[in-house]
């Protein structure tokens, strides 16, 4: 009789280890900008499988104890999905959490081993970036104002998380301004020139590893009213004493050089040679020669007739000649 429950009992024993839910592996925690999601590989030899998630807080004063104060998730209770979302418990107040992460599978029959994580901070672990810059360019004041934004919620986040400001003057390198919390205004640089800026994520005055730098922006750093309203003075008095100079230069040195100066001034005429010669009673007029022909006959010339009529003439002669012919 002993014999027979003793292998009813091994056989049950058998038939639990075979069935027993395999533990979900490769926990693994994503979190960018404080968006934390904790994900694993789905139990395969089981359908209609759930799952639950629970955190530990690591305290120092953890270490050596005997039991652990393991919370649970309200959010990944009874999940379907192979995955948990732990915004809500390791953001905003909770960001700087130390946390051990474990899930475990279950089916409503059996349970399976629980899978613990690599502890999870939030506050270090998670990528942040790239933050937001935005530039303007005050003009009365020649100035440039830097905004700085983060693409998360940082109210209840420590002040040691800031910004480390670099800049460069167009085609130069880039240098380091100052570390700020999120807003500055710069009146050191040069005016009428571009410069750009880009902001890096620091923590306690460190550059922080996990995360991305801003996309550098540019903006013209516009002269400021009273900047122009002073070079407008200089340019004008400069000119204002040069025609001074000029005229008074002038006025002292063309006494000196004036008959030089109408020379100068006065290029001599040139005329053609033609009337030069008549100008000057040079000019000689060409004698033609007389015929050597020593006939005293006349040279034979052409007869032009040239005959005229009379219009009054013209017309009175046939009145004349009919009057005639009546008597």
């Amino acid at each position: 009789m002993f014999l027979k429950y003793l292998i009813s009992f091994l056989l049950f024993i058998h038939r639990g280890a075979l069935t027993l839910l395999s533990q979900p592996e490769n926990l693994t925690v994503e979190s960018v900008n404080f968006q934390s999601e904790l994900y694993w590989s789905p139990v395969r030899n089981s359908e209609n499988v759930q799952y639950t998630v629970e955190y530990l807080v690591n305290h120092d004063s953890n270490k050596g104890s005997s039991e652990d104060l393991w919370l649970e998730i309200p959010e990944c209770s009874s999940l379907r999905a192979s995955r948990c979302n732990l915004t809500s418990s390791f953001s905003g107040l909770y960001a700087s959490i130390n946390a051990t992460l474990r899930v475990r599978a279950y089916d409503g029959k059996q349970d399976s081993p629980w899978s613990h994580s690599r502890p999870f901070q939030a506050l270090f672990q998670s990528l942040l970036g790239p933050p937001n810059v935005t530039l303007s360019a005050r003009r009365n004041e020649g100035w440039l104002e830097v905004r700085i934004r983060d693409p998360f919620d940082r109210s209840h986040l420590s002040p040691d998380l800031k910004f480390r400001l670099y800049y460069k003057k167009e085609d130069s390198d880039w240098m380091v301004y100052n570390d700020i919390s999120s807003f500055v205004l710069i009146d050191t640089f040069e005016e009428g020139f571009k410069y750009c800026v880009k902001a890096h994520y620091l923590w306690r005055g460190k550059l922080r590893p996990n995360s991305i730098p801003s996309t550098p922006k540019c903006a013209m750093i516009l002269e400021s009213e009273s900047a122009r309203s002073i070079r407008i003075m200089w340019v004008t008095g400069l000119m204002v004493c040069v025609t001074l100079a000029f005229v008074l230069f002038g006025i002292y040195m063309g006494p000196k050089f004036y008959d030089k100066l109408k020379q100068a001034l006065r290029p001599p005429l040139q005329l053609p040679e033609h009337l030069h010669e008549f100008l000057s009673g040079e000019e000689q007029f060409v004698q033609f020669p007389a015929s050597s022909s020593s006939s005293s006959e006349d040279e034979p010339f052409d007869e032009v007739s040239l005959v005229t009529i009379d219009k009054e003439v013209v017309l009175e002669e046939p009145s004349s000649t009919h009057g005639h012919t009546r008597s």
